[in-house]
């Protein structure tokens, strides 16, 4: 028998839900491969299962947490304001929660972010923290970028986000960046991989369950763009091997079997997997050296889970799972109704 959140509980979620925790993995994803990567230069091996925690530490990661989500807020609010794509899961976007009371938590959350980097950091890394504010939330809340249609402006936009974020925690983690732009590339790939994917499953697929025959729409560039997609992954594998970095490529070498299956199958159900899972393989070899990465994504990923499952009946975050025939003819049912 599964229990069900009682509504209350529900709509105090609302509050941990506008953060994008999902999301909010990815952004760690950026910042602990930056760090696991300085290790290495500093120690000249890797870090393994490295529990060392401490006020320092905590600050210097959630901090890209806080400021990444109160971004991520300002940009649903301003999906809100514009009418712009929006995502009917999202407390802000379906007009659940006022903006304004929002817009505080976002700034709230900056603020507290850059007074914690100030506090146990030197304001060099505060700055840096300021720039990847600044730029990231220029290009949402001001250009508009973040609309999938604009998809090749959109995958610049947060390959450079991603790639200040694993600058940021290079910083943390050395002041040598001489070897930066090695350890770099094989993040990059994977980065870049994944964002010329998630543009592709348009609509609200990723809180969907699919069909083995939801097949792409064999048109135009598409086909192009994920066998790209799948070079990228290859390629950053390769990278990863040759900068000699285990989390990346690790994570990679398990992806690359996602990425075979997604060039012979082309469809969204592998698409959305080939997403889903080689993320799960980054934040599993990453979270082998800092464990606390591993924590804080199942925290997030059962929170989101259950939230979305119990309020909005939906799957989310999806691993590319299947309907079976009944769940179809409900939802044909539901369609038709």
């Amino acid at each position: 028998m599964k229990i069900k959140l009682p509504d209350k509980v529900l709509d105090l979620l609302n509050y941990v839900i506008i953060f994008k925790p999902i999301s909010l993995i990815l952004v760690l994803i950026a910042v602990v491969g930056g760090y696991s990567t300085a290790a290495i230069v500093e120690q000249g091996s890797p870090i393994w299962w490295n529990f060392a925690f401490n006020f320092k530490t905590f600050i210097n990661f959630m901090a890209p947490v806080l400021f990444s989500g109160g971004i991520f807020i300002l940009n649903q609010n301003n999906h809100y304001k514009n009418s712009d794509l929006l995502n009917n899961f999202s407390p802000i976007e379906n007009g659940e929660i006022n903006l304004q009371i929002t817009q505080k938590i976002a700034m709230i959350s900056i603020i507290i972010a850059l007074a914690g980097l100030l506090l146990v950091q030197e304001l060099l890394l505060a700055l840096f923290a300021a720039v990847i504010i600044g730029f990231r939330g220029y290009l949402y809340n001001f250009l508009n970028i973040s609309r999938k249609e604009t998809r090749l402006y959109w995958t610049i936009a947060n390959l450079i986000f991603g790639v200040l974020l694993f600058g940021y925690g290079w910083r943390i983690g050395t002041s040598n960046f001489a070897q930066f732009f090695q350890y770099l590339l094989p993040y990059s790939a994977y980065m870049i991989s994944i964002l010329i994917l998630i543009p592709l499953l348009e609509g609200d697929i990723l809180y969907e369950k699919l069909n083995p025959e939801d097949e792409m729409i064999y048109y135009k560039n598409k086909k192009l763009l994920i066998w790209f997609s799948a070079l990228l992954g290859l390629g950053g594998f390769l990278l990863a091997l040759q900068a000699n970095d285990p989390a990346s490529a690790h994570a990679l070498l398990l992806a690359i079997v996602l990425y075979l299956f997604l060039a012979i199958n082309l469809n969204r159900l592998w698409i959305l997997r080939t997403i889903s899972y080689s993320s799960l393989f980054m934040v599993f070899f990453l979270g082998s050296e800092f464990p606390f990465l591993l924590i804080f994504s199942i925290i997030c990923y059962f929170i989101s889970k259950k939230y979305h499952r119990d309020k909005y009946e939906a799957e989310y975050p999806n691993f590319g799972t299947l309907r079976t025939e009944n769940q179809k003819n409900k939802s044909e049912e539901d369609k038709d109704d």
